[in-house]
């Protein structure tokens, strides 16, 4: 026999044993199928973990942001209305006045005395009619004499008003509650009639103005609230109290006007505003952007987990785009949405949920998840 059939036959014989001994190159003793763990040890690592959150739904409040700036509410320039020179100037500029305060004094001079020579003669024509008419009253007067010291005694009593309003007018008073902003006369001076004496400036309430766009102002309405921000750092709350209805003709804007309590005269008038007024309101979830994905034919949304565990894909809308955060709208009121290893899943699919916000440091098995993407 050739040497070469006879290891052909060898090799067969060689190959028949290894096949009929079982021994297909495992290396160890088979598993127990009675053991449930590991029975359930593949499935388990077969369902993929993500990190979910419960999320609730809120009021998301469109504002319409102006800049505007702070005016006071009124301000009035008080001026001599008589002339004479100033005596007295009682209040420093600046300082917080009431209703009646004096603000400066002119002379009397002889207002006084012709004040007191009014009274005189008014008191005479008074004691002329009184008899005038006690004798007509016997038929020792006539009509004509009545009629003419009654004539003269009104006349007296004129004379006597005319002075005292005149002496009224020496001493200027503040109008109403405010702040002696301005004082443009010193004691000394010579004031004639119609002359600038003080700017008095009312603070409270003090006006955030701003201008309003034609597209914007039908937004707006009356009674409405606002804050505004002040560029001083204050932080303030008013109401709308005006809406012009009448456009700027250069600009084509609206004015409108904040009314906003100033009881401490702490907001100061003239300076810089940022005013937002809410205009509408619906209901949104505050997301992080990095939670946003997209479904097979390109829509933009978010997947969540229902109460069996299965994955699902949610179209939203991006209602306001804010620093570090988003508004969506599309949401259920409350969601149980997917904020690690979102990309990485299908909807329809099992999953293991774990709470974003769980302490015992669990966290999803898949590669994906590890990879630090978070919400």
């Amino acid at each position: 026999m050739k040497s070469s059939h006879i290891i052909a036959i060898v090799l067969a014989v060689g190959v028949a044993g290894w096949i009929v001994s079982g021994q297909f190159g495992e290396s160890g003793p088979p598993a127990n199928a009675s053991d449930p763990q590991s029975a359930n040890a593949a499935p388990e690592r077969a369902v993929p973990r993500v990190q979910t959150r419960v999320l609730h739904a809120e009021d998301l409040v469109s504002e319409l942001v102006l800049t505007g700036r702070t005016e006071a509410s009124r301000a009035v320039v008080l001026r001599a209305e008589i002339a004479g020179p100033v005596v007295e100037v009682p209040v420093e500029e600046g300082a917080m006045v009431k209703e009646g305060d004096v603000i400066a004094r002119i002379a009397l001079d002889d207002r006084s005395a012709k004040l007191a020579e009014a009274r005189a003669l008014h008191e005479q024509r008074r004691i002329d009619h009184q008899a005038a008419s006690s004798l007509a009253k016997k038929d020792f007067a006539s009509k004509t004499r009545v009629a003419e010291t009654k004539a003269l005694y009104d006349a007296a009593r004129a004379a006597v008003q005319a002075m005292e309003v005149n002496i009224g007018k020496t001493t200027i008073k503040a109008p109403f509650d405010g702040v002696l902003d301005a004082r443009y006369v010193e004691v000394g001076n010579f004031l004639d009639t119609g002359i600038e004496v003080a700017q008095i400036v009312d603070l409270d309430p003090i006006f955030i103005v701003a201008q309003v766009s034609e597209r914007k102002v039908g937004k707006l309405a009356l009674g409405g609230l606002g804050t505004a921000e002040i560029i001083t750092g204050d932080s303030v709350t008013g109401t709308v109290t005006y809406i012009s209805r009448i456009a700027d003709p250069e600009t084509r804007t609206f004015r409108i006007e904040l009314e906003v309590p100033n009881p401490d005269f702490r907001v100061v008038s003239g300076v810089t505003a940022s005013l937002r007024l809410p205009i509408s309101s619906a209901r949104a979830h505050k997301v992080s952007p990095a939670v946003l994905t997209l479904d097979d034919s390109g829509r933009i949304g978010v997947k969540s987990v229902d109460e069996d565990n299965v994955v699902r894909f949610h179209p939203v809308t991006i209602a306001a785009d804010e620093t570090d955060h988003i508004w969506l709208s599309g949401l259920p009121e409350s969601v149980r949405l997917i904020v690690v290893g979102q990309e990485y899943v299908q909807p329809g699919m099992k999953v293991q949920a774990i709470d974003a916000g769980a302490t015992d440091g669990a966290t999803p098995e898949s590669g994906p998840v590890e990879s630090g993407r978070g919400a």
